[in-house]
This record gives structure tokens, sequence and C-alpha cells, in this order.
């Protein structure tokens, strides 16, 4: 596990780590939250008609979930990008990160989209972003989540 600061966010990455597993131990990330999906299995989200009921809704390439009250109901599929506001929040002009094969934000050879990715969470302003592609990145302003997180994490493991 990786981890480091870059302005005001907390990131985290861990090759082979699974979005599900770091959720189902730490579902406060999104849990009570407004989320942004970019990508998901590479692609768009779906939406059923029960998801449409509940107020999610696609904005042009980006589904927006207005508040997510139940883990079950998040889904997760490999190569997912989300965004998590406290507040709906959507927006249009973005780049997805996740589809980039092996994209980090440890790594120099990514240096050109690491610059990009951190301009684009200051235009957004999002409080966390999650990504699972090769590489499970987690990226928040909260810091006192971001600590208690890390700090179980030290001797576990987020694959299944």
């Amino acid at each position: 596990m990786l981890t480091g600061i870059h302005g005001d966010y907390h990131w985290m990455e861990l090759e082979d780590g699974f979005m599900r597993a770091l959720l189902e131990r730490f579902p406060q990330i999104i849990l009570g939250k407004s989320l942004v999906n970019t990508s998901f299995d590479s692609g768009q989200l779906t939406l059923s008609p029960d998801e449409t009921e509940r107020g999610w809704r696609k904005h042009n390439e980006v589904t927006l979930i207005p508040l997510l009250v139940e883990l079950d109901d998040f889904p997760t599929d490999y190569y997912d990008e989300w965004y998590v506001f406290d507040l709906p929040t959507a927006f249009d002009e973005h780049e997805v990160f996740v589809n980039y094969c092996g994209f980090s934000l440890s790594k120099s050879v990514w240096e050109e989209f690491q610059q990009r990715f951190w301009n684009q969470l200051e235009v957004l302003q999002p409080e966390s972003y999650l990504a699972e592609g090769i590489n499970l990145i987690w990226v928040t302003k909260n810091n006192r989540l971001f600590e208690q997180v890390i700090l179980s994490l030290k001797n576990a493991s987020l694959q299944s």
C-alpha cells in the first residue's frame, strides 16, 4: 500500500485491491453521500427502473446518485471511477483516468496524467475519489477518515 498527500487531499493506492472490500470495511466513505460515476466496467453505468425511481439519473456521460443509503445498492465492477460529494453534484467536462490501464498516483511514468488528475480534482472539489482498475485508488479530503482507514489497513488485505 502506497500513500501520499497532494494539496488538501490524502491518497492511497493498492495494487490488486478491490473497491467492494474497502467499502465493506469502511462504508462511511460513500454512505450518506452523493456520487458521480464516470466509468463502470470501462463504460457507462446502465440504470435499472428501480434506480431511476430512487432518483438516480444520467447527466450526459455520467451517472448521478443523489444520496446513497445502502451499501448493497452500490454497483461495482472493474475499471470503475467514482466521485463522492456531500451534496448532489453534476459536471460535464472530465477525463476518465481509471481507463488508462495501470494509472497510478505513485509511479513517475504517469506524471503527465497525474498532473491532469490533480488539476481535475482541484476543479471538481469532491470529498473523495475512488477508482478500481489495475490499482485501487482512494483520494480524500477527509483527513480524519483517511487516518482511521490507513491505520486499520496496515496489517489487513483488501483482496477477495
